[in-house]
C-alpha cells in the first residue's frame, strides 16, 4: 500500500515536473543542487537531466508550452510581458559571460547568481499569473471570452477558472431569467392594457354621444365633459404605458430616412402651440443654419421632440420663455429644449426613473413616463441624452449623429 501511493506520487511528481515546470526552471535547479552537493562535472550533470526532461517535453508536445520566456513574447500583448521576456534573455546573456570569468571553486558565488535568477524567474510567473487573473475576473464582469493560457495556470488559477466558469453560467442564467422577466412583464402591461383600452373606448365614444343631446341639463353636460376629459387622459396614459414598456426592451425596429431637422421640429411645435398660449409661453426656436439634414428614424425622432415640448408645456413657469433649436457640431448635431420649471430641480437624474417623476406630480396632467421614453429612444437611435438644472433653468439636449454622408457615396 505504502509502495503504491509512493509510486503515485512519484508519477504525479514527474507528471508535474513534465507538464508545468517552466524549462528555466529546470536548468537552474539542476544547476543549484549540482554545485550544492559538488558532483563532479556537475554542469554536464545539470545540462543531462535537464535534457532528459526537456526531451520527454518534446515527446509529450509540452516544450514551447513550457518555455516561460518564449511564452512572455508570445502574450506580450498583455502588460509588461514583453519587459519581462526581454530581461530574461539580457540576463542568461550576461550570466553566460559572467559564468565564464568567475573560477569554478567559488561554489557560493555561483550558487548565489544562479538562486537570484531563478528567484527573478519565479517572481516573473507569479506576476503573469496574477494578471491573467485579473484578466479573467474582467472578462466576467464586462462579458467577454477570456481563458488563462494552459502554460501559466496552476492548482489555484485552475480552483479560480473553475469558480469563475460557474460565475459565469449563473450570471448568464440570471440575465437569461432577468430577460424573460422583463419580457413577461412588457407582455402582461401590453395585455392589461389592451384589455383597459376596449371598454375605455367605449366609455369616450358614448360620452361623445351624449354631448350631442339637446335635452340635457347644464349640470349633465358638465359631468359628461369630465368624463370625456379624463377618458381621454386615462386613454393618452394607457398608451405612453405601451410605448414605454416597448422601449424598455428596446422591442422597435428602427427605420432611418434622411429629412431636414428644423422644418420637422416647427411641424411639431404647431400641434402644441395652443398648449404653450394657454400657458402664457412664449416658443423661441433658434438654428444656425436654416437646413440641417440628419439620418435616423423620424418616427422616434418625432416622439422625442412631442415628449420634451409636452414636458415644456406643462412644467414651464407661466409668463415665461421656452427656447429651443439645433446646433451643428462637426459629424453631429444638438437638439435642446431649456426652460424655467415651476418647482426646483434637486437632481435631475431622477427624472429619467419610470414613475417616479409621476409620483411627485401626480397633480399636474403628465404619466411621469415622458423623460423615461426619450432617453430609451434615444439609446434605440445610438444617440446621446444629456439633462441638466441650474438656478433658473432646465435643459435637455439630444445630440445624434448626421450619418447621411453614406448615402451620398
Amino acid at each position: 500500500m505504502f509502495l503504491r501511493d509512493l509510486l503515485k506520487s512519484l508519477q504525479e511528481l514527474m507528471t508535474n515536473l513534465i507538464d508545468r515546470v517552466f524549462v528555466e526552471n529546470i536548468i537552474l535547479t539542476a544547476i543549484i543542487i549540482g554545485e550544492l552537493l559538488s558532483i563532479n562535472n556537475y554542469f554536464i550533470f545539470s545540462i543531462t537531466v535537464s535534457l532528459v526532461i526537456i526531451l520527454v517535453k518534446i515527446y509529450r508536445k509540452r516544450f514551447f508550452d513550457t518555455i516561460l520566456t518564449y511564452n512572455l513574447f508570445k502574450y506580450k500583448h498583455f502588460e509588461n510581458f514583453t519587459i519581462f521576456g526581454t530581461l530574461n534573455v539580457t540576463m542568461i546573456i550576461l550570466y553566460a559571460f559572467f559564468y565564464s570569468l568567475i573560477p569554478g571553486d567559488i561554489t557560493l558565488l555561483n550558487v548565489l547568481l544562479f538562486m537570484i535568477l531563478r528567484a527573478i524567474i519565479t517572481v516573473e510567473m507569479q506576476f503573469a499569473q496574477n494578471v491573467l487573473s485579473i484578466e479573467l475576473v474582467e472578462s466576467i464582469l464586462y462579458g467577454y471570452e477570456f481563458n488563462i493560457p494552459e502554460c501559466f495556470q496552476n492548482e489555484y488559477l485552475d480552483e479560480i477558472t473553475n469558480l469563475m466558469e460557474d460565475f459565469k453560467k449563473r450570471d448568464r442564467k440570471l440575465m437569461e431569467e432577468n430577460l424573460k422577466s422583463e419580457q413577461l412583464k412588457m407582455d402582461l402591461i401590453t395585455n392589461i392594457s389592451h384589455d383597459l383600452k376596449t371598454p375605455l373606448t367605449s366609455i369616450i365614444n358614448y360620452s361623445d354621444l351624449l354631448t350631442t343631446k339637446e335635452e340635457m341639463d347644464e349640470e349633465a353636460k358638465g359631468f359628461i365633459n369630465v368624463l370625456n376629459r379624463n377618458s381621454t387622459r386615462l386613454k393618452e396614459l394607457i398608451q405612453d404605458l405601451i410605448f414605454a414598456s416597448k422601449t424598455n426592451t428596446k422591442d422597435i425596429e428602427v427605420e432611418r430616412s434622411l429629412f431636414e431637422i428644423n422644418e420637422l421640429v416647427l411641424q411639431i411645435y404647431l400641434d402644441y402651440d395652443s398648449l404653450f398660449t394657454k400657458n402664457n409661453l412664449d416658443f423661441v426656436y433658434e438654428s444656425e443654419n436654416d437646413e440641417i439634414l440628419i439620418y435616423t428614424d423620424v418616427n422616434l425622432f418625432v416622439r422625442i421632440v412631442e415628449n420634451l415640448l409636452s414636458n415644456a408645456a406643462k412644467y414651464s413657469k407661466i409668463g415665461t420663455k421656452v427656447y429651443c433649436g439645433v446646433v451643428e457640431m462637426g459629424e453631429s448635431v444638438e437638439f435642446y429644449i431649456k426652460n424655467e420649471p415651476i418647482e426646483k430641480i434637486e437632481n435631475s437624474k431622477d427624472l429619467f426613473q419610470e414613475l417616479v417623476k409621476a409620483d411627485k406630480s401626480r397633480h399636474t396632467e403628465g404619466s411621469g413616463l415622458g423623460l423615461h421614453i426619450v432617453r430609451n429612444l434615444t439609446e434605440i437611435l445610438d444617440a446621446k441624452l444629456k439633462i441638466n438644472s441650474d438656478e433658473k433653468f432646465f435643459i435637455a439636449r439630444v445630440r445624434l449623429s448626421k450619418d447621411y454622408e453614406e448615402i451620398r457615396e
